[in-house]
């Protein structure tokens, strides 16, 4: 027996052909009703940002191995500036910039009180509206404090004793180890950024007879949302003029890495969300400042 050819199959004039036309006419062709929604690409798929992959990687290459209850990771805004110049760094990039070699750099934490009192304003406008009973997303809220931190050297150790301002009330008693920190030139934009790896490890009180080696008083505001901390804060260390900061910190850590673990280990996670989420923050408050 020979196979139908090519022709014969498509012969209107077939039974068969004759039964798809007439349930065709029976289903109506359904014509659009908005625009036709463009598909991510040729592979209907979305590729990860690599930015938002960078980081992520590099959080989890300083952290994973690290206790997870002592690890602290933030990102400040600043600028970074050439330490041979003495000015900001200038480099042939039209925007942001994760930069693998930072020798000659210094970053500076810093911004002017007119650049303070603008964040103050818009920080507190975001507490205001998430209070409205109508508000449809998660609150923002605020805390305000006033402490003194002294540095004592004890056994080897540098200790960061805080304390309230008010009452003098030993707050906590932490090691502070620098582990790692990853400089974003933002051309752009009026700030620059960088985010650390820290660990925070609780320690033992000093004597009573210990002196600070130097002290320093922190009047803060922090902001709550969700995953992250954002902290205002004037600080006064001696004679030095007073310092204006602003950094994003997860309010949790070890979710962040129980998530990243999740990553390494191929199963469902939200790890690269949780780390988008960080790097929106600090982007909208960076293009959302005042000028100097």
């Amino acid at each position: 027996m020979t196979s139908p050819s090519i022709t014969s199959l498509l012969n209107p004039n077939s039974s068969a052909s004759m039964g798809d036309a007439q349930q065709q006419q029976q289903q109506p062709q359904q014509q659009p009703t908005g625009p036709i929604p463009y598909e991510p690409s040729i592979f209907n798929v979305e590729p990860i940002d690599e930015f938002t992959r960078e980081v992520a990687d590099w959080i989890w290459a300083f952290a994973g191995d690290l206790n997870w209850d002592v690890v602290e990771i933030e990102a400040k805004i600043g600028l970074l500036v050439d330490t041979q110049m003495r000015s900001r760094k200038e480099l042939p990039v039209p925007i942001e910039t994760i930069l693998t070699d930072d020798r000659g750099l210094r970053f500076e934490s810093n911004m002017t009180v007119g650049q303070h009192k603008h964040f103050n304003v818009l920080l507190n406008s975001r507490v205001e509206a998430s209070a409205s009973p109508n508000y449809p997303h998660a609150p923002v809220r605020y805390n305000h404090s006033k402490e003194i931190d002294g540095f004592h050297h004890h056994n080897g150790r540098k200790l960061r004793v805080t304390t309230d301002q008010s009452t003098g009330a030993l707050l906590r008693v932490v090691e502070k180890t620098r582990v790692a920190d990853m400089n974003v030139l933002s051309p752009k934009r009026g700030f620059d950024w960088r985010v650390s790896v820290n660990t925070e490890t609780p320690g033992p009180a000093p004597p009573a007879a210990s002196q600070a080696s130097m002290t320093r008083q922190k009047d803060r505001i922090s902001y709550s949302h969700q995953l992250f901390q954002i902290d205002l804060t004037q600080v006064k260390s001696g004679n030095q003029p007073l310092m204006h900061e602003l950094e994003v910190e997860f309010r949790d850590a070890r979710a962040l890495l129980v998530e990243g673990r999740k990553m390494q280990d191929d199963v469902p996670n939200r790890y690269l969300e949780m780390v988008q989420c960080f790097l929106n923050n600090i982007r909208m408050l960076i293009r959302n400042a005042a000028e100097p």
